[in-house]
């Protein structure tokens, strides 16, 4: 219960702003569009001035761009959720080693072993 506590709103959480970051990546994609746009008429502008906007408007374009494409979509960071992982896989070792004892049936697995090797 726990694990669960924890995990099923990490999820939600996970998806939700899986939903969010695809609608932002369409922003995204139009706006690269757009950068590309502007970076075709600064190569051909001839006013100083303009090409001055124009390279700031890109700049400012090509960091919200890629602010875009490096959200996240995890509640948590990696290392945080990598932790919780690593702690949790611990807690099901006592489990696994318990219905390892109770299924395993040595006499069963070396008859089995002899009758491959056979």
């Amino acid at each position: 219960m726990e694990i669960l506590s924890f995990v099923i709103p990490m999820l939600i959480y996970h998806n939700v702003m899986l939903d969010q970051k695809s609608k932002w990546i369409k922003e995204a994609d139009a706006m690269s569009n757009h950068i590309h746009d502007l970076q075709q008429q600064v190569n051909v502008e001839e006013n100083e001035e303009k090409k001055k906007v124009q390279l700031a408007q890109i700049e400012e374009m090509t960091k919200r761009y890629w602010t875009i494409e490096n959200l996240t979509t995890w509640p948590v960071d990696i290392k945080t959720r990598r932790k919780f992982e690593l702690n949790n896989l611990l807690l099901f070792i006592p489990l696994a080693g318990d219905f390892a004892k109770n299924n395993f049936n040595l006499q069963h697995a070396l008859e089995l072993i002899k009758s491959l090797t056979q």
